[in-house]
């Protein structure tokens, strides 16, 4: 099989700072598994997209956000025998129980992000992540007894041009 080799992009690597940030937060309320779930999914670049790549008709600027996402869940329901830490591998194929109707969001709040831009006005990115699926992983508890919780979410972001005031950019 052969491979063809990807250009090398032409994005444009943002810099950016973090003006507001906050979890997103849902209560889980299952039958085997009960307790807080919290979500966030973190920006590790922000590029934007040059005029060149962009369809004639599309309003720049365009942004592309690359996300690392966290989650954490506090146990408030029942504890199993602690088990072993779990690789990345034994995650993907792990069995698993669907629990996303169990689960209720408290807060989904926007996270904000200033970023800069040389010779242009600087950008406001309003980020909110959210939950698409929750799903426990069967027979398996976490070093701690904890159920292990596998969450597939979405991160919708908007731009706007920044105008609140000056920010420092080291």
């Amino acid at each position: 099989m052969s491979v063809t080799p990807l250009e090398p992009t032409k994005f444009i690597d943002l810099y950016f700072v973090i003006k507001k940030i906050s979890w997103s937060i849902y209560e889980v309320n299952h039958p085997d598994v009960k307790g807080s779930l919290r979500l966030l999914a973190i920006p590790t670049n922000i590029f934007e997209v040059p005029q060149e790549m962009l369809p004639s008709d599309a309003k720049p600027p365009i942004l592309a956000v690359n996300t690392q996402g966290i989650v954490a869940f506090t146990n408030e329901g029942k504890k199993g025998p602690s088990g072993k830490p779990i690789s990345p591998e034994e995650f993907r194929v792990a069995p698993k129980d669907d629990i996303t109707s169990y689960v209720t969001p408290r807060d989904e709040p926007f996270n904000e992000y200033v970023v800069q831009r040389t010779g242009k006005p600087s950008l406001l990115v309003r980020t909110k992540t959210i939950l698409i699926k929750a799903e426990v992983l069967k027979d398996t508890n976490n070093p701690f007894g904890d159920p292990v919780i596998w969450v597939s979410h979405n991160t919708a972001h908007s731009v706007t041009e920044y105008k609140e005031g000056e920010i420092y950019f080291p």
